[in-house]
């Protein structure tokens, strides 16, 4: 498995919040009022087992969300598919994903 699939996120709630297009865009629809220097790219990453995986998709503030406001959880409702895709990696798997910043520096008036 690549990516969580889309509609993965979708099962989450996590697309189309304002809070995950400012993330998706790098935060480059924020305002940045320093001259902007191009940072190297990061990226995380973890070994971690689909329950490890399955935890981390609780974290998010859009599965918390749906949690309020339907009173379940709707990780149990992927868990399958995902489990799925993951496939027989007893030993976990590798997990990758970015880390975006921006960087810049104030320019002292002169």
């Amino acid at each position: 498995m690549r990516s969580l699939p889309d509609s993965t996120m979708r099962s989450l709630g996590h697309t189309g919040r304002r809070e995950r297009k400012i993330v998706e865009g790098r935060y480059r629809t924020i305002r940045f009022p320093f001259d902007e220097l191009e940072p190297p790219a990061f990226v995380m990453q973890a070994h971690w087992s689909l329950e490890q995986l399955l935890g981390y998709l609780r974290t998010w503030s859009a599965t918390q969300a749906f949690i309020t406001a339907h009173g379940s959880d709707p990780t149990e409702a992927i868990t399958a598919d995902l489990s799925g895709a993951w496939g027989k990696a007893t030993g976990g798997r590798i997990v990758r994903w970015p880390l975006s910043i921006r960087v810049g520096c104030v320019v002292p008036a002169v």
